[in-house]
């Protein structure tokens, strides 16, 4: 399993990043009343969304963390939640995007799922 690299900053910005809980019931609708809904699994991937500021040499290591670490993504790989601190295992959705914020900063942006 691959670990988040150490040189990349450990937790996410805080204004920007979501989370959300896993999506584990089946809905039906009904040709007439209420929709029907049932617990389909008994646990499930949580979406969300993590921002970064980088330096170049933090972006070039994220690069080679995503396309050669995790191949393009297709590998989960372990990160300490930001909140609670416990590790984790991701894996990323999509690929993440950079943005230049000044000369030497990069902000960095990234959806993820958190495996069960």
């Amino acid at each position: 399993m691959a670990i988040w690299p150490v040189g990349l900053p450990a937790k996410a910005l805080y204004e920007g990043n979501q989370e959300a809980f896993p999506n584990l019931v089946i809905r039906t609708e009904m040709s007439s009343g209420p929709a029907k809904m049932r617990r389909r699994f008994t646990s499930g991937v949580r979406p969300g969304h993590y921002e970064y500021y980088m330096t170049y040499n933090q972006l070039m290591t994220l690069m080679a963390f995503f396309e050669i670490t995790c191949e393009g993504g297709a590998l989960p790989f372990d990160l300490a939640h930001p909140v609670f601190g416990n590790t984790k295992s991701y894996r990323f959705v999509g690929q993440p995007t950079w943005a230049m914020v000044s000369k030497t900063h990069y902000r960095v942006v990234f959806d993820f799922e958190i495996m069960p």
